[in-house]
């Protein structure tokens, strides 16, 4: 007999984003004039899924969610590499990336979990907006173990 659960997960994520700074004296170091480096996007979303009870060993799960990511701004860094300091005429660098905001986010997955921790999986992820259009797609494979014997609590046989 196959069983099902079926589950509706609603999350949100407030956070912010680093540009991480590389400085030093390595010939690729960056030296930051002026950098607004750091955004603040909030990203509320919903998961629904169901895990399908196969047999007594394997369950199969089955979701999909949606969501979209408001930010504040863009990104702007504005620097110049340290080996190229002090030549002459040495402008800086200016980047800026657009954000998009609404960032429209999107996935799905499958995934086949069966004895002793071994199972599969296959995701879809995708981030759509008004110049951002993402698709991913991933498959992994796992299987857990244990080194070493496993001890009894005491009164457990």
């Amino acid at each position: 007999m196959i069983e099902a659960q079926t589950s509706l997960v609603p999350a949100k994520k407030f956070y912010s984003r680093y540009i991480g700074r590389l400085r030093g004296d390595a010939m690729v170091a960056f030296n930051f004039d002026g950098t607004a480096d750091t955004y603040y996007p909030a990203a509320p979303a919903l998961e629904i899924g169901t895990d399908i009870a196969l047999s007594d060993v394997a369950s199969l799960r089955v979701y999909g969610k949606a969501g979209v990511e408001f930010s504040n701004k863009e990104w702007e860094i504005e620097g110049r590499f340290a080996a190229a300091e002090n030549l002459p005429g040495n402008p800086a660098l200016h980047l800026t990336e657009a954000v998009d905001s609404p960032l429209y986010r999107v996935g799905a997955g499958l995934e086949l979990n069966g004895v002793n921790g071994a199972g599969m999986s296959v995701r879809y992820n995708g981030a759509f907006g008004e110049t951002v259009k993402q698709n991913a797609v991933s498959a992994s494979f796992k299987v857990s173990f244990q080194a070493g014997s496993r001890r009894s609590r005491a009164g457990e046989s």
